[in-house]
């Protein structure tokens, strides 16, 4: 009874730790669990081959059962759902049948089935803490400066992030937006409106990771292996970065929010605020890839909506919280999903429930032409709500003020992760950069980039006399962050 109940627990455990394990998102993990999946899959068909030796125990349920491992292993098209159920039912089977040789298929199934779990377990939860051990010893971003603060008030800095918002120009020219009503408000509101801007880095996590510590992402580094996949590391340097810790050394509070993307959570933060109701990302993707279905899709998008709907009204209410304060808040929007559209309200895209880049979702689920539109659409249903959050927050916060609204990068309907081309280059790294200083006309410029944004606020409120670097794009594909290249000054132009 008790090895009976080992195999039921283990052949239910192992697809749902395969499942784990390419939800954390390590790119090279993943294949590895596919290999062993189907080296898995083969000794279990050896093993029914030896049962079926025997006519007796020839048994057509075991043989459907067996091929449609097979099957989801090398298609990986057979829900995940139903290979777990007939992995569970043969096990059931096996422990039901009266044979002489039913030690043999037990313990042979039993065996693999609790190997691999063994093997799965140790990956996923040993690999991040000795990743999270390496990184320790290769990151170099605590070695930041001491500053003081000039004589007078701290100002209370917003920094916002619009995950994806295109420029200005790159909306006319790649999505035919040409009336912006909050680029209109920037500019009526004494926001200085960097035009010339452009990201850092093309994925939201390098961007932050360096904005947040205004350096670029080698130098915060002792070491980097530009062939590593894994962003573990720069949800360190985003949740830990010195920017935060700089001024809560000067008496900051310390303002957060939920953000729906894991790299770019701090809940350790002195204050972090969410919906009552919080979904998070893991069990989002997770019950999405172990479904297969839509049964939970709306739900999903419904939620993923509301956090955006919350975090822009939330914002609104800081402005009654302790000064000084520093407010961080990423909102996902305008990128993609599309749960927002300006013509139609609240929409559902058709996939199952994903933060997917454009690109992704033009290779895989969608045309080029539909995600031009909906991401237009998105973007000037939210171009209202914030321009209501910054209003109140510029009618109740108190002075000095300083609000650095941004996007970490810019928008994908050309842009691949495949190969970098002009086109997609221009798009991908041309951002939204508005700044607005309440006392003080710091010298922001038009070609800024985010890594030089703290350095100047630094600078003109504190004695830190920081260098200002120079501007530079890098682009590095989705499976190796680190391996950067730096964009020729024509792809910007």
């Amino acid at each position: 009874m008790v090895k009976n109940f080992f195999i039921l627990f283990a052949a239910c455990i192992t697809p749902l730790l395969m499942i784990l394990a390419k939800i954390n998102a390590y790119t090279f993990i993943f294949p590895i669990v596919q290999t062993m999946l189907v080296v898995s899959a083969l000794i279990l068909a050896i093993v029914f081959t030896v049962q079926a030796l025997a006519p007796r125990l020839l048994n057509k349920f075991s043989i459907t059962a067996s091929l449609a491992i097979l099957l989801f292993v090398i298609l990986n098209q057979i829900p995940i759902l139903i290979v777990l159920l007939l992995i569970s039912a043969f096990a059931y089977h096996i422990a039901q049948m009266n044979d002489e040789r039913i030690p043999f298929v037990q313990n042979s199934v039993l065996a693999i089935l609790l190997c691999q779990s063994g093997i799965l377990l140790a990956v996923i939860f040993l690999y991040p803490v000795w990743e999270m051990q390496k990184a320790k010893l290769n990151l170099s971003f605590h070695d930041e400066l001491t500053v003081d603060f000039q004589s007078g008030e701290k100002p209370d800095i917003y920094y916002i992030i619009l995950d994806g918002y295109a420029r200005e120009d790159i909306l006319k020219d790649y999505y035919q937006v040409t009336d912006t009503p909050l680029y209109q408000y920037l500019k009526d509101n004494l926001f200085f409106v960097a035009d010339r801007s452009h990201a850092n880095y093309a994925q939201t996590s390098l961007s932050l990771a360096s904005s947040l510590n205004y350096d670029y992402i080698p130098n915060l580094f002792e070491r980097i292996d530009p062939s590593h996949p894994s962003r573990l590391s720069l949800h360190r340097m985003i949740s830990q970065n010195r920017i935060m810790k700089i001024l809560r050394q000067n008496g900051y509070h310390i303002l957060t929010f939920h953000t729906g993307y894991h790299l770019t959570e701090i809940p350790s933060a002195g204050h972090y605020l969410h919906k009552k109701f919080v979904i998070h990302e893991f069990q989002k993707t997770f019950i999405g890839i172990l479904t297969r279905t839509s049964m939970f899709k709306d739900f999903f998008y419904d939620d993923h909506r509301n956090n955006i709907l919350y975090t822009l009204s939330a914002l609104k209410t800081t402005s009654s919280l302790p000064s000084p304060r520093f407010v961080f808040a990423h909102i996902i929007c305008p990128h993609s999903p599309f749960v927002l559209s300006k013509k139609d309200g609240h929409i559902y895209p058709s996939y199952y429930y994903s933060i997917i880049d454009g690109c992704h979702l033009i290779k895989n689920n969608t045309s080029r032409s539909w995600y031009i539109q909906n991401y237009a659409q998105q973007l000037l249903y939210i171009d209202d709500l914030v321009i209501d959050t910054l209003t109140h927050i510029l009618k109740h916060s108190r002075m000095p003020l300083i609000i650095v609204l941004q996007s970490d990068h810019g928008p994908a309907s050309t842009f691949t992760w495949e190969k970098m081309t002009m086109d997609g280059a221009r798009e991908r790294m041309s951002i939204l950069n508005a700044l607005y200083c309440s006392d003080k006309e710091l010298p922001f410029y038009r070609s800024i980039t985010p890594v030089n944004t703290f350095r100047i606020i630094l600078n003109h409120f504190t004695n830190a006399n920081l260098k200002l670097l120079e501007d530079q794009c890098y682009f590095s594909s989705w499976d190796t962050p680190f391996d950067f290249y730096k964009v020729p000054e024509e792809y910007l132009q």
